[in-house]
């Protein structure tokens, strides 16, 4: 199925009026003479009018948000910085579960695991697409040993997964020490996004160099995950307290990533375009909104579609729906002091080939600007996802905590 990319774009509204300027008053001299008397304007100029301030502040954590006047920002540098702090958490929690699976395995034997040790690193080569496969083999030995081999494992390697996977007597089970003996692998992320935004009077202009600080065996390493860029413009109207808009964009995702970052896709699988290795991915959007002074209501449609321009990945191209809704409550009480609440619900959808894009996330937070400075923290948490069967530590389902997410944002406003 094909989707369309350039076309919705192409057709967008501009952006709205600057305002910089303070309101000026309209000539009190009838003969419109060039000295300007008090409260007067220069012969010939053109009386302004109220200036444009619908949609100001009214910044969205996750979702698409509507282009805002240049009286809000101009310039803007910051950083997002997000983690799945149980998934942080419970990794320690996975890696006491895949030791327990290798000890039963190979009981008293360091040499088996040792190799067991090498067999489960050697999983790291293994794509999602391939994974799928492995998955869907785990029932039977055979079968197993042969998937693995087809994604590139060693003949030694597959052997040892297969004696783990023989700690299990279902499929189901079986399935489950695959899942939680790859996972284990993925380590912990902790996801940054520096970016830098110039809102200029017709476009709004963004740019995002993502990475990753991935905690696994002990060490801590960093990924560079997929440079964006991003345009978008818009227009709003105004009648009196309440404003209307429209904003259109585009987004690009280049492969600039390092393999690395791809395991960062399951920490905020909303943000996948920027972690998904060799893919680029370009995501046209509209967003329409009303503004109402003290509160904002923005919802947003989009299309995101990955294409597959670097190594070999099994799946070349990957389109789904990302669709969201967002309310801020009080954006503006004070010109260079706002405290806002902001609640989102952020979901995809499936298009083609995209199976694993289908969850529904809801948005909690709190954003703070003084004067120059914006600081915002929100939790995001899953109300419908695909949820990974690891097992159970302590009772506790592992696979459905590791999708609860937190997320900061510093920023400097110009």
């Amino acid at each position: 199925m094909r989707v369309p990319l350039l076309a919705v774009v192409v057709t967008m509204f501009l952006a709205s009026e600057a305002a910089w300027a303070q309101d000026a008053e309209p000539s009190s001299d009838p003969a419109g003479s060039d000295a300007a008397g008090p409260g007067g304007s220069p012969k010939g100029a053109k009386p302004k009018g109220p200036v444009s301030r619908a949609f100001g502040g009214a910044d969205l954590l996750v979702g698409r948000t509507m282009k805002q006047p240049v009286s809000d920002k101009v310039f803007t540098v910051g950083i997002d910085v997000g983690a799945s702090p149980l998934d942080v958490g419970l990794s320690a929690g996975r890696d006491t579960l895949v030791k327990q699976a290798i000890n039963s395995a190979c009981q008293q034997s360091a040499t088996c695991r040792d190799g067991a040790d090498r067999a489960i690193k050697s999983l790291g080569i293994v794509s999602n697409s391939q994974w799928d496969a492995v998955t869907a083999a785990a029932g039977n030995d055979a079968d197993l040993l042969a998937a693995l081999q087809n994604a590139g494992v060693s003949a030694t390697n597959a052997q040892q997964i297969v004696q783990l996977a023989d700690q299990q007597v279902s499929p189901e089970g079986r399935q489950r020490i695959l899942r939680l003996v790859r996972r284990s692998q993925a380590g912990a992320h902790v996801l940054l996004d520096p970016f830098i935004d110039v809102n200029l009077k017709w476009i709004d202009l963004k740019a995002t160099i993502p990475f990753t600080l991935a905690h696994l065996d002990g060490k801590t390493s960093a990924y560079m995950a997929n440079v964006g860029l991003e345009a978008k413009a818009g227009h709003a109207w105004e009648w009196g307290p309440i404003g209307v808009g429209l904003t259109g964009g585009l987004s690009l995702y280049l492969p600039t990533g390092m393999e690395g970052a791809s395991a960062a896709q399951t920490a905020d699988l909303l943000s996948a375009p920027k972690y998904a290795h060799g893919y680029l991915t370009m995501a046209p959007y509209l967003v329409a909104g009303v503004d109402f002074t003290w509160v904002t209501l923005q919802t947003s449609v989009e299309i995101d579609s990955m294409h597959g321009v670097r190594g070999t990945p099994a799946i070349t191209s990957i389109q789904y729906l990302r669709y969201g809704v967002g309310l801020v409550i009080l954006p503006r009480l004070a010109p260079k002091w706002t405290v806002s609440v902001i609640g989102e619900i952020n979901g995809l959808s499936p298009i083609h080939n995209a199976a694993p894009y289908n969850a529904v996330f809801a948005m909690a937070g709190l954003q703070l600007r003084l004067y120059l400075v914006k600081v915002a923290v929100a939790v995001q948490v899953p109300l419908m996802s695909h949820k990974e069967d690891l097992g159970q530590i302590s009772g506790i389902d592992v696979g459905s905590l590791a999708k609860y997410y937190v997320l900061t944002r510093l920023a400097f406003v110009f």
